[in-house]
């Protein structure tokens, strides 16, 4: 086929395939079938009364942390998030379809924007499971689970009901990026496999939901790659751009709150900063130095109202501060003990509030932040968890 020709048919592919992630969305119905599995308060029964949780909600993926290796199931443990920032934990842990090992897989875990679905990325059972919330916090599974390789990272667009899995398989190495639409009652189905530089890890939209950034560890792509999203959500094959980044193991990406911004952590150099253009290309800010944290930076997040990026380390168990100057550039602040094994951690879409888990034990800190950007230790932090499943591991805000 001529090459205009190609071009001629793009328009309509988008136009059909925008129809139909609307017809999905538009005309799934209320939510599952009466009959589903209610998860979170050990019940069972019609699934009525689903909708975003009325109270801020945490959630918190159990993984096992299994020193023989051996594959185990994965359970989600749930809290109500109270005006001082304090946590009210469910009785029951949430049981899912899928298993993990805290010592070697790399589970997703991610909230859809309009907070009615929780999705998991199972990375040794190689699925994806979809739950619809309930207006109490507590979840309905939505069967059935949806087949992905090395299910991992997950990335959820802004406005359309579109996720992104990274398939992560230490041998061979993976790359490819699964786009997946959400039906209204949480079902999921493929919409591309997109594919990618190798040893794909974290993944990030930007505020707007026109660009999907993301991070290669290892191989010819080592660096960060960022893929332009027409209006469905669907990106366009082949990357807008891609950064080489060498010498270190770029592990996540994140966009600042005004999306003119896009950060890498690196778990041996530190923090990547970069100014994003009006076409979402991006330009490597202090020279292309990182900046250095230490420590095995674990985690990140960036702050959603005010110009902050927090840093985990694992190693040190601190958290480390960063004031994003008007330039884009990083400049470090005190940083904050834990005194324990903390890896994960999310924050609250307000950005009243940080939370962090511990692998030491079944517990999550959880700080207020100050319209400065300074953390406060809430009352009676850290918040312990009841789950056979094992230790805390990846955690979601749901606010």
């Amino acid at each position: 086929m001529p090459a205009g020709c190609v071009r001629s048919l793009r328009p309509i592919f988008v136009i059909a395939l925008c129809a139909a992630v609307a017809l999905a969305w538009g005309c799934g119905g209320g939510g599952s079938a009466g009959g589903a599995r209610i998860l979170g308060g050990g019940s069972t029964g019609p699934s009525t009364g689903l909708g975003p949780p009325a109270d801020p909600m945490l959630y918190v993926l159990m993984t096992p942390d299994n020193p023989t290796g051996t594959p185990a199931p994965e359970s989600i443990s749930a809290a109500r998030i109270d005006a001082a920032g304090a946590l009210v934990p469910l009785p029951s842990p949430i049981a899912t379809h899928g298993t993990g090992d805290q010592n070697r897989s790399h589970s997703g875990f991610a909230v859809s924007a309009d907070r009615r679905f929780l999705f998991v990325g199972h990375n040794l059972s190689d699925a994806v499971e979809a739950f619809a919330s309930r207006t109490d916090g507590t979840l309905v599974a939505v069967s059935p689970t949806a087949g992905v390789l090395g299910a991992s990272y997950i990335g959820v667009h802004p406005t359309r009901p579109v996720i992104y899995v990274t398939r992560y398989k230490a041998s061979p190495p993976t790359s490819m990026v699964d786009v997946m639409m959400y039906s209204q009652s949480g079902a999921l189905a493929p919409l591309q496999a997109l594919s990618v530089a190798e040893s794909v890890r974290g993944i990030a939209l930007d505020p707007t939901g026109r660009y999907l950034a993301m991070a290669h560890m290892f191989g010819a792509g080592t660096g960060v790659a960022i893929y332009l999203l027409d209006p469905s959500g669907t990106p366009a094959p082949g990357a807008l751009q891609s950064v080489p980044l060498s010498g270190g193991r770029p592990a996540a990406v994140t966009y600042d709150r005004t999306g003119t911004r896009l950060y890498v952590r690196d778990l041996d150099r530190g923090i990547y900063a970069f100014s994003v253009g009006a076409q979402g290309t991006i330009t490597a800010l202090n020279n292309g130095t990182p900046y250095p944290v230490g420590g095995f930076p674990s985690d990140f997040v960036a702050h959603p109202t005010i110009d902050m990026l927090y840093v985990l380390t694992a190693f040190t168990s601190e958290i480390k501060p960063f004031r994003i100057e008007p330039s884009g550039t990083l400049s470090a602040e005190p940083p904050v003990a834990l005194n324990d094994n903390c890896q994960h951690m999310a924050i609250a879409r307000t950005g009243r509030a940080l939370f962090l888990t511990s692998r030491a034990q079944s517990r999550v800190h959880a700080f207020t932040i100050q319209a400065t950007g300074t953390l406060t230790p809430v009352v009676g932090s850290p918040f312990s968890f009841t789950n056979p499943a094992g230790g805390t591991g990846a955690i979601v805000v749901s606010e």
